[in-house]
């Protein structure tokens, strides 16, 4: 039986997507998350399926399966909370880990030390983009990937943690561990440069990169998080653009009517079954290295 711990992405991404594959009392929630459900029409359908308990302590104890969705220094420190005072050995986590790439070196180490399974929310990796690099890579030419959108932080001026690169947000780790994660699976290791902008201190907007692999050709990256425009484009000289979007997550063609798009992507996070040929663990030490290598790297020019 799965938990939650966190109300917001916890509750209309991650909730529907477990309900979607194990069906009713699949979930169990402390009573205190019941309102904000309910107060959501495309979620209140699923009051029915749940397991409601009076508090979280209640929920861990009838646990098997726990998804942490909450800000990055939340979700390490309950980790390390959980895994020492309850039985839970299974965990989903999202990206990233935690606010800095040392603290995520810990915490993984912390999980295979005490062998616990788990699965990291990084969403690029479930887009089905295996097949467009592939037949892009084998051009042997340099690839454009740009990223633009307006962020929900900046178009509404929140001060949230989402904004803040040492709270694990910012156009870097919060947005662009997305490609980080999905080029360290192509085997891309080996970073040129990495650039980011800001126009107040620690609050980065935009992110420019370059990176190579043996065999690989150069991917250049761009994300602006405070574009005026929607774009997600991936392409070459030869191919010209092979994806053309507005974001990312309209390539996804499932349909789940009012629940959230990421949903689909979710039920292939809940499904465990990414990477099954290797040991996961040391995939997401892999990426875990190239994200550090990537912030090593990484130059801040202030555009004011």
């Amino acid at each position: 039986m799965y938990s939650i711990v966190g109300s917001g992405f916890g509750l209309y991404g991650y909730l529907p997507a477990i309900i979607k594959l194990h069906g009713n009392q699949s979930v169990v929630l402390p009573e205190k998350y019941r309102k904000k459900l309910l107060d959501r029409k495309e979620l209140s359908e699923f009051d029915k399926d749940i397991l409601w308990v009076k508090d979280s302590n209640d929920a861990l104890a009838k646990t098997t399966e726990l998804i942490i969705a909450t800000p990055p220094h939340i979700q390490y420190n309950i980790v390390k909370k959980i895994i020492n005072e309850t039985n839970i050995r299974s965990l989903v986590l999202e990206k990233p880990i935690a606010p800095t790439v040392e603290m995520s070196d810990d915490l993984l180490d912390f999980l295979d030390m005490h062998k616990v399974n788990y699965v990291i929310g990084y969403s690029f990796c479930y887009l089905n983009l295996q097949t467009k690099f592939d037949s892009i890579i084998r051009a042997n030419q340099d690839i454009y990937w740009s990223w633009e959108f307006m962020a929900h932080h900046f178009s509404m001026n929140l001060r949230n943690w989402k904004r803040f690169h040492d709270s694990g947000g910012g156009v870097l780790r919060f947005y662009g561990i997305h490609m980080i994660a999905f080029l360290s699976t192509l085997g891309y290791n080996n970073v040129i440069s990495s650039v980011l902008q800001e126009a107040n201190p620690k609050e980065p907007y935009t992110w420019k990169a370059s990176i190579s692999g043996d065999g690989l050709p150069t991917c250049h990256l761009m994300v602006n998080c405070k574009s005026s425009k929607d774009v997600f484009d991936i392409g070459n000289a030869k191919f010209g653009k092979i994806v053309s979007s507005k974001d990312p997550f309209n390539l996804i063609s499932d349909d789940f009517g009012q629940l959230d798009r990421r949903v689909f992507m979710l039920t292939k996070t809940l499904n465990k079954d990414l990477y099954r040929e290797y040991k996961i663990s040391s995939v997401y030490k892999s990426i875990n290295n190239l994200w550090k290598e990537f912030e090593r790297v990484t130059k801040v020019v202030n555009t004011n």
